[in-house]
This record gives C-alpha cells, structure tokens and sequence, in this order.
C-alpha cells in the first residue's frame, strides 16, 4: 500500500477502531516516512511517533528519514545534473526542501535521478536499505 502526507493519520497498527488497520490490509508491513524535519534537532510529529511505536509493538519495521524528506537521500551529483532541467536547487542539505515551490514532476525526477543513485552513503541510507531488505527477505519466509 503506498500512502502519501496526511493519509498515515489514517492508519493503525494496533487496531484501533476509527482508524484503518494497515495489518488488515498486509500482514507484514514496512512504513517509510518523511521526518520533515527543517533541523536536526526538530521533533518529529505525534502522528508519526505514534505510527514508529506501532511499528516497535508490532515488530514491524518504521523509516522515518534522517533528513527532512526521501529525496534528501539523493546525492550531489544527482540533484545538481537536474537542477536546471526541473527548476530544483543544485545543492541541497538533509533539511533543505528540495522541491519547495516548484512545480516539478516527482515521478519524472526520480525517473531521471536513478542513473545517478551509485551510492548508499548518504545519511542513514545505507541502514536503512539494509534493514528494510533483511524485512522483504525474512516476509517470504513468514
């Protein structure tokens, strides 16, 4: 089930009733969340702890990014070669929005950034593949 910005205030792990219980829909889960967090120390949202403790009860696995979004993960090289065709900053930190006020097209970006995805050592990237991978490996096995 993909999801996108305010829906996960809509979803449970643990069953609530006024709320859509993700495990309903697929037994073994794996949530990938957005900090959007502006700074480092910034604290993440009630919504998104609630969904992280969900996660640890259930013994499913929560990703909740580093930096402020899934695209902050993107390296240099990549956000600068697409800077000037969609209209995005060159150079952009863990925090920095990198679409702001744009208008670009997300699904043609990463379209175009996936050449430019030779690395694994940005942020907490490399860690996070790893256990999200160990998760799809061990799913088939449940």
């Amino acid at each position: 089930m993909l999801y996108g910005g305010r829906l996960l205030s809509h979803l449970t792990l643990d069953g609530a009733d006024e709320l859509i219980d993700l495990l309903k829909v697929c037994k073994q889960a794996a949530i990938v969340i957005d900090s959007d967090k502006r700074a480092p120390n910034d604290n993440i949202n009630l919504t998104k702890r609630r969904i992280q403790t969900e996660c640890a009860v259930a013994e499913h696995l929560c990703w909740i990014t580093e930096g402020r979004t899934i695209e902050n993960y993107l390296p240099e090289k990549a956000t600068t070669k697409l800077a000037q065709k969609f209209g995005t900053p060159e150079k952009v930190d863990a925090y920095d929005n990198l679409f702001g006020d744009s208008n670009a097209n997300k699904v043609a970006f990463a379209k175009e950034a996936l050449p430019s995805l030779d690395s694994l050592n940005v942020l907490d990237l490399r860690t996070r593949i790893e256990a999200l991978s160990n998760k799809i490996r061990t799913a088939g096995r449940e």
